[in-house]
């Protein structure tokens, strides 16, 4: 970093000068300044290399002919159409699967972070060259020579002693970094920024075309002092949603969700013990379903090493230095349960994943603890019965007998109340004999008679 002028260096980006505890992306070293003779020198190297591709090129189309010829020899000879030969011959297999991490890719992310600490990008060397070619200073190892160095190493023996878990975890969170990690300045935010929503713009678009999905997506800055410039992408005329339901064009729309992005951290909030708490144990809780992969899993304080490191292969690294590792609900004050907040949504208090011999030392230190006496262990109290064989439960002298007797006493009393008092035993009610009729019965009204039902000596009497 010497050579390179501070001027032309950008300042640290407001997104990672607000959150110090994430890691950072670092920037490429690519300043150098190059005297008349090495432009002249590149310009050399840059026209060989025209040449080189020019003369690629013509090798390139002659063999795509003599393909064409041999294409339609073989379609002939075995009678298939040259379109199904043409496919056959540059048949490849196009989806590609993320790289995983292993001991190879591992050991070449290590040595190349050895050689080429602080070393600057000449552009003017990309060219592949010999390992015992002089480097001059500044210049970075390609990473074939990268490779080849490794071959020669394990060819010697070097790397025989290294810890294989501990390389890959050391390049498995380089990667987390750069996915991930914060930009080192503003300029490369926006850069980034830019290039994220080209890829999703085309990504919608394809979308579209395969599957007919409608989308759009609003993206702005998240603070005051960034520099992204908001904007939006769509699929097919999807941004018509937003002025037919909304009411409101999409420019409006951004120019307020930009001014709630701005000052959604500015609202007055006030934190209480019991909310801080809350926070607390639903970040450590969630942070160890996360990593564990289970929603029912709990946290354990007192059991910590026994329950969480020995089962799950699980810590929680990162606890507050002068914090006692205890539940969140058992701190006391408004500063202490404030930091273990701040670290826990920082990122610096977190749940990682330990390695086999990670887990083993952690067991191996915990029973060296527990022999010495320094840690002690509460056992369960021993059973009265334990080595018995058991059985039902067998009711004591006096408790049998006490049941006895009272069974004997009720049964003299059920007796005498069956020969005595049957009379006073209570009796089903009887059934009228109108039943449901004599009910409906008395609601209707009385008919008049008929003349036939009249007798002789009504008729006699009204005469």
């Amino acid at each position: 970093m010497d050579n390179v002028p501070i001027s032309n260096l950008d300042q640290p980006s407001t997104h990672a000068s607000r959150n110090p505890g994430k890691p950072i992306i670092p920037p490429r070293l690519n300043n150098i300044k190059k005297s008349a003779a090495q432009k002249a020198t590149a310009e050399v190297q840059r026209a060989q290399k025209r040449e080189r591709k020019a003369a690629l090129q013509n090798d390139i189309d002659a063999f795509h002919e003599e393909k064409e010829n041999l294409a339609k020899e073989l379609a002939s000879k075995y009678n298939f159409k040259i379109v199904k030969v043409q496919q056959m011959l540059a048949a490849s297999l196009h989806s590609k699967q993320h790289r995983r991490v292993s001991t190879w890719n591992a050991l070449v992310a290590r040595r190349g972070k050895e050689l080429n600490e602080g070393k600057l990008v000449d552009f003017a060397l990309k060219e592949p060259c010999s390992i015992s070619l002089g480097r001059k200073k500044g210049d970075r190892l390609t990473l074939a020579q990268i490779q080849n160095i490794v071959k020669e190493d394990l060819e010697n023996g070097v790397h025989q002693d290294v810890d294989e878990d501990e390389l890959r975890e050391e390049l498995e969170d380089a990667r987390k970094v750069k996915k991930q990690g914060a930009r080192s300045s503003n300029k490369a935010a926006a850069v980034d920024y830019q290039a994220a929503l080209s890829r999703v713009q085309d990504e919608l678009g394809d979308l579209h075309e395969r599957c007919g999905t409608m989308a759009f997506a609003f993206f702005t800055r998240g603070h005051i002092h960034d520099t992204i410039v908001p904007g939006w992408i769509e699929s097919q005329g999807s941004l018509a949603f937003i002025n037919d339901v909304l009411d409101m064009t999409p420019a409006e729309f951004l120019r307020k969700f930009e001014l709630w992005a701005c000052t959604k951290g500015h609202k007055k909030h006030l934190d209480t013990m019991a909310s801080l708490r809350s926070e607390c144990v639903n970040l450590i809780i969630g942070g160890l379903q996360k990593i564990v992969g289970a929603r029912n899993v709990t946290m354990c304080y007192e059991k910590y090493d026994v329950d969480m490191v020995e089962r799950y292969s699980a810590t929680l690294r990162g606890w507050p230095v002068g914090l006692q590792f205890r539940s969140p609900a058992k701190i006391t004050t408004m500063e202490d349960a404030r930091t273990l907040r701040d670290a826990l949504v920082s990122g610096e208090c977190m749940w990682v994943k330990l390695t086999r011999k990670e887990k083993e030392a952690r067991t191996k230190a915990r029973q060296e603890k527990i022999a010495s006496g320094e840690v002690t262990v509460k056992k369960r109290k021993r059973r009265s019965d334990a080595g018995k064989p058991r059985g039902p439960r067998k009711a004591k002298s006096g408790e049998k007998r006490k049941r006895q007797e009272a069974a004997a006493d009720e049964g003299t009393d059920n007796s005498e109340d069956d020969s005595g008092k049957e009379d006073d035993r209570p009796k089903k009610k009887a059934r009228k004999s109108g039943g449901k009729k004599g009910k409906t019965g008395s609601k209707i009204p009385p008919m008049p008679k008929s003349r036939k039902s009249i007798s002789s000596d009504s008729s006699s009497e009204d005469d």
